[in-house]
Formats: C-alpha cells, structure tokens, sequence
C-alpha cells in the first residue's frame, strides 16, 4: 500500500540532523504509542532531505529501517511519481523518463538497494491488485528499463526481471486473449486503453530487446478485448434479466437450472478466459437464449410489452420450460407487441 504523506516539514528544516539522530535508533527507541506514526514521518523526512535539500544524508534511514519503518515504506516515495529522487541518485538534475544515465556503480547499487526492498514487500504470487500497482507505476518501470551506462546489474536485479515477465506474460495474455474475466474486468476499470498500451509495451525497448523480447501489443489489441469483454458484461445482462422477467419458477419448471448455471458463471470469472466466453460450449444451455435476450431486452422493463407476457402467460394452465417461453410464447408477444405500436 502506498504511503500517504501526512508530514511536510518547513523548507528551512535542518533534515540531516534529525537523520543523523535517528542513526542511532535500536529496537527499544521508539515506544508502542510512537511506532505508527513513525513510517510517514521517515517518508516525509527522506522526501525533505532529497527534493528540498538535494542531499543524499537520507541514505542513512537504511541502517534504521528495520526498527523506524520495518515496512520500507519511504522506499515507495521514490516509485509514487517522485522521479526527481531517482535521477538525483544518478546525478542528473532533469527527469527524463527514456534516458536514465546511470553514470556510476555507486548510483546502480543504490537503484539495486532501493528495488530489493520494493521486492522485500510484494508478494511471489502476483494478484490483480499487484498488475493494477504494476500499470500504476508504468512510468517508473519505463525509467529503469530505459536506463542506460552502468545498469548490467541493474537489469538482472531480480525484481526487475520478475516485473519485466509479469509485463510480459500480462501482453501474451491480452493478445491471445487468455487473460482471466475478473482480473481483465479490474484492469479495464481502471485503465484507459493509451495507458494500458503504454505498460503493455514498456518492455519493448532498445536496451532489452537484444536479450529479452516480448509480444508486442497493438492499439488494436486493447480495443478488441474491451469491445468483448463489454460484449460479455451486456449478454450476462441480457440473460439475467430475461430469466427473472420472462421465466418465473412458479411457471417456468427448469428456470432454475438456468438462473443458477449462470450464477454459477458469475462465481468462476477467475477461472474463465476471455477466450472461453466466445465458445457455444461455455454457454451451454444458454446458448439457445441468447438471440431471444437480447432482442427483447430494451423490452424488460416496457410496462405495454410486460402487460402482453402477462396476459399470454395467464391463459396457459400447464407447467410449461424455458424452451417452450423461447421458442412459443415469446414469438407471440412480440407479435402482438409489435401489432399493438403498429395501430398506435
């Protein structure tokens, strides 16, 4: 989770001494009522010391981390936008996302130092809110794959590796169209399709490409999965409405095996490729249905058309299933439905 930054300290503010004090911190220094405000403080702190005095005294929260902010918390300062640190390491005085000059070992070890602890925190198992943190942060994975000079070490560090194929693998994944429903569903939401292409590409670059390569992902690509993912979203709409509408379970004996079979789908969306939602096999018995929802779906919730359904539904005195309400009375309402405007 990202810090938040609670604490401003004064422009005038002497950072350096308070970071040479807290130098000398053990694991008794700060008491249980002070331990939880200490995090925000020390990413305050490192943030004055390094955008306001352009100092590097704030290397020195390393050696007291461990008892000051255990969770390494300040280190997502350098990743949250605040790019300026990162080039401050390298000793450049401009941000410049493509060209990151690495221009010492002393500046890549410090990069490498400040990664490891990012990797110290994120899970070996990437879920959807670690890819939606991954497209977040696009431009700070851009910087450190765009670096240049001094960054052999940099680029097998392993954390870079590991973000670089969960890029990787997340492009196949859009482009073949094996991505999960629920993570794709997470992603769309939240992402604009120029962002997405942004992160889905930001691996393909001059300084990788020679020994890592990776699918590249078109403009096309993004759109196509969201127009089928929406297309998707509105037939499970259209499906949901017509049995609750049209298929009452006092009437419609096997409504039921419809409305849980697609509850059930609901419930797999994790399981379930975006692949797997164009096949009549996923549909299954709901494959029949799907012309018939969606065509009287603008329909479900007309008081004229419903009051039609009633009425034809009324003067039936058997049990009667959902294929009979497709394929028999439903053809009829419309009928009549469509008769009704005509004369209007």
């Amino acid at each position: 989770m990202d810090p938040v930054f609670t604490f401003q300290f004064p422009k005038q503010f002497r950072s350096e001494l308070l970071l040479e004090a807290l130098e000398y911190a053990q694991q008794d220094t700060f008491t249980s009522d002070i331990k939880p405000i200490m995090a925000p403080v020390v990413a305050a702190l490192v943030r004055h010391n390094a955008m306001v005095m352009v100092s590097f005294e704030w290397l020195r929260v390393f050696r007291v981390a461990q008892f000051a902010d255990p969770a390494y918390t300040f280190v997502y300062g350098f990743i949250d936008a605040h790019y300026e640190m990162i080039c401050l390491i390298c000793g450049q005085n401009e941000v410049n996302l493509e060209n990151l000059d690495v221009s010492n070992s002393i500046s890549e070890n410090l990069l490498c130092h400040i990664l490891t602890c990012l990797e110290s925190q994120t899970p070996q198992i990437y879920t959807t809110d670690q890819q939606l943190d991954i497209i977040k942060h696009t431009d700070f994975w851009r910087m450190i794959f765009n670096a240049k000079n001094n960054v052999t070490i940099l680029h097998k560090h392993s954390h870079v590796m590991k973000i670089r194929t969960t890029i990787s693998n997340f492009a196949s994944a859009i482009v073949d169209k094996t991505i999960d429903i629920k993570t794709l569903q997470a992603i769309l939401s939240k992402s604009s399709d120029e962002h997405l292409y942004k992160c889905l590409n930001v691996v393909n670059n001059s300084n990788t490409k020679k020994t890592f390569q990776s699918v590249i992902v078109t403009e096309s690509n993004i759109s196509a999965v969201r127009k089928e993912c929406n297309a998707y979203e509105e037939r499970l709409r259209h499906l949901k409405a017509f049995y609750s509408t049209f298929c009452p379970p006092s009437k419609v004996v096997d409504s039921y095996l419809y409305t849980r079979d697609l509850e059930g789908k609901l419930k797999m969306l994790s399981n379930i490729s975006l692949n797997d939602t164009s096949s009549s096999h996923y549909w299954g018995r709901h494959d029949d249905i799907i012309q018939m929802a969606e065509d009287i779906y603008e329909f479900s919730n007309s008081k004229t058309f419903i009051d039609i359904y009633e009425t034809h539904l009324s003067q039936i005195t058997d049990e009667i299933n959902v294929d009979y309400v497709v394929n028999t009375l439903m053809p009829a309402v419309c009928e009549e439905h469509r008769k009704t405007f005509k004369k209007i």
